[in-house]
Parts: structure tokens; sequence; C-alpha cells
């Protein structure tokens, strides 16, 4: 994945165990025709991702810059051309780097994404007032919806607090880790959730009543 990601000229080419060569891109039709051969027509939700699959996966073939709004590897790297060739600079220049910092900034006055979007460069799925319900309610079929468990109890209680005789381990340890599929309070066991479509709720309220 990583080589592919750091094709400059784009072939994106695998070599199979067969030692047979295929592009990125015709792995990934293989799949849309499995795809749509199984779910074309499942549900109108289903058949839109379906669309705009095989859109970016034509518009691939082409001029990367057709997909500017729409993917973020290409948006990013427009804006980086963009601004590189105007100002004559070099890819090597830190100033670049801070701009590719700066297109995941989430404040709407910094980040680069928003000015895309200013532009009519983006297509909005969605609304604000469906993003503010989404920070607070998560989807109720995914484990994200047991995370938001785990922070509704820190927020409410307070993160454990510091032993009074922490082991060396612990002693500069943060009280908290959270990341997609698993969470640990300082001073227990790690919590897994490897499940990304399973709640986990009952089981994070059982071990939160043990902390």
């Amino acid at each position: 994945m990583q080589e592919l990601s750091q094709d400059q000229n784009r072939q994106w080419i695998v070599r199979l165990q067969s030692g047979k060569t295929i592009s990125a891109i015709d792995i990934q039709e293989a799949f849309l025709g499995a795809a749509k051969a199984h779910y074309r027509g499942q549900d109108d939700e289903t058949d839109w991702v379906l669309d705009q699959w095989e859109a970016v996966l034509h518009d691939l073939h082409g001029d990367y810059s057709t997909l500017v709004g729409r993917v973020d590897w290409a948006s990013k790297l427009w804006l980086l051309e963009t601004f590189r060739e105007a100002e004559q600079m070099t890819w090597a220049d830190q100033a670049l780097k801070s701009l590719d910092l700066e297109y995941h900034n989430l404040h709407q006055g910094k980040g680069l994404y928003y000015g895309l979007m200013e532009e009519g460069r983006v297509p909005r799925f969605t609304t604000d007032r469906a993003i503010a319900l989404s920070m607070d309610h998560p989807p109720r079929n995914t484990r994200a919806f047991g995370r938001g468990e785990l922070v509704r109890h820190l927020l409410a209680c307070g993160p454990p607090d510091e032993p009074a005789d922490p082991k060396p381990e612990e002693r500069f340890s943060p009280s908290y880790v959270i990341n997609w599929s698993i969470f640990q309070l300082r001073g227990h066991a790690p919590f897994p959730m490897p499940d990304p479509f399973k709640t986990y709720v009952q089981e994070v309220r059982a071990h939160l009543q043990t902390v």
C-alpha cells in the first residue's frame, strides 16, 4: 500500500504471486464488478455508493484533477502543485509540508479543505445540522456507540485517579488511551473492540463498573 501511494507516475502496478502484473485500478474494478453483481439494487444508498465508486475509477484513468473535491489525495496534490508552481518552490520546501498538514485542519477558517468547499469544488452530501447531531450521537449499530459510552463516562466522572504508588512503567502513562479498536484506562487491562459492526455497549458498561 505504501509503495502504491508513493508512485509519483500514478501507474499503481501490483505484482501478483504468479509473477504477472496488474494495476491497482484493475483490482478495484474487479472488486467493483463483484460488488455490483451481488449488491446492485439492494437499496438506493448501496446503488449510490457503487455509482460513486465506478465514477472515481473511471476518472482515475484520466486527469487526476477531475477528482479534486472527491478524493483526498487528489485534492491535496492539486492544492500543493498549484501553490508550488505559483510560488516557484521545490517539493522539499518546508512551506509545502505545512500546507500538507493544514489540509486536514478542522478549523473552518484555516483548513484548506474548507477553502475548496467555498470555491464550489467539493460536493456536499450532508448538512451542518447532521454533523452536529453525529458529534453526540454515534451510529447505534457500530462500535462507535460503545466508544461513546466510554467518552460519556470520562466526561461525567473524569479520568482515573493517579495511583498513590505508581509502578515505574505507569509513572508517565496517560490517564486513558482511546483509538478505533481498543481503549485502556490507566491501571486497567486494555479493552479490545475488534468488530466495527458490534456496539460493545453492554461490555463497555460492565468494564466501567469495575473501574
